[in-house]
């Protein structure tokens, strides 16, 4: 359809920068990069074109570049997240000299100041300070994601070595089970979701990915699934727990309300 698109309107930036990101997703860089960069090209001054124009410079490991553009945005909206993240990761993919994490802790600050609730930079901004040896400052920003329930294997496994460095064993030992209880976990995704690939109709699979999804809140995978295997298992209570637990962390009460009523009407059909 954006190949269709840019043909029916050649100077429409917003199919060009479409097709550059299809493209971009199936790891075609240089085709999707020449997209986005004719998209660009036609609307200078639009800054979501801009900061997936320097994505795909990360992509194909174009630094100086996707920092040119990041810094571009920037100076038109200083107010922009986007790009300071964008500029951050610019300088985290470099060689950690002391200068390179200077300018990459600046940028991710001021994204967690523009954007508080974003987990990924202050992820990095955690990883940052702890190699630049701000092991207070690493605490403060990967505390922070611990206390919001965000934690992935990296910010987890960070947390545990920023409380070693500081001596606080106690606590390393408890975030390090976390973290084994995590990498479990992402290993047990990994391998269901490899076995699904190759048995797409295998319910018992699906509902097993689909419980995984839920947990790590990918609320549009989890439904996919969930919502075919409900098709072919309409009274499954493993399901219907599971698009419950889903609808409640969306926020969707109504609905989460909705599949826990028809759990509870199949513990009453079962009733002598």
């Amino acid at each position: 359809t954006a190949r269709q698109a840019v043909q029916v309107e050649p100077n429409c930036a917003n199919a060009h920068a479409i097709l550059g990101l299809a493209l971009g997703n199936q790891l075609e860089t240089k085709p999707g990069l020449a997209e986005l960069v004719k998209a660009n090209q036609l609307d200078p001054s639009n800054n979501k074109i801009a900061m997936s124009l320097a994505q795909a410079y990360l992509d194909s490991n174009d630094l100086n570049t996707a920092e040119k553009v990041a810094r571009e945005v920037i100076a038109r909206d200083p107010s922009y997240p986007t790009a300071y993240y964008t500029l951050g990761r610019a300088y985290a993919r470099r060689t950690p000299t002391p200068e390179n994490l200077k300018e990459g802790i600046a940028a991710f600050e001021k994204a967690t100041q523009l954007k508080p609730e974003w987990g990924d930079a202050f992820a990095e901004l955690g990883r940052l300070r702890l190699q630049f040896g701000d092991t207070k400052g690493a605490l403060q920003a990967l505390e922070y994601l611990w206390k919001r329930g965000v934690r992935t294997e990296e910010s987890t496994f960070n947390l545990a070595n920023a409380y070693r460095k500081v001596g606080n064993t106690q606590r390393a030992e408890e975030v390090t089970k976390e973290f084994k209880r995590l990498s479990d976990f992402y290993a047990k995704y990994d391998a269901l979701r490899k076995r699904l690939a190759l048995n797409p109709n295998d319910m018992e699979l699906a509902l097993s990915v689909g419980e995984c999804e839920v947990e790590l809140k990918n609320w549009g995978d989890a439904d996919l699934l969930l919502q075919g295997v409900l098709r072919a298992r309409p009274q499954d209570k493993r399901v219907l727990t599971a698009l419950a637990k889903m609808y409640e962390g969306k926020g969707d009460k109504q609905m989460a309300l909705a599949y826990r009523a028809r759990l509870a009407n199949q513990g009453e059909n079962k009733k002598p």
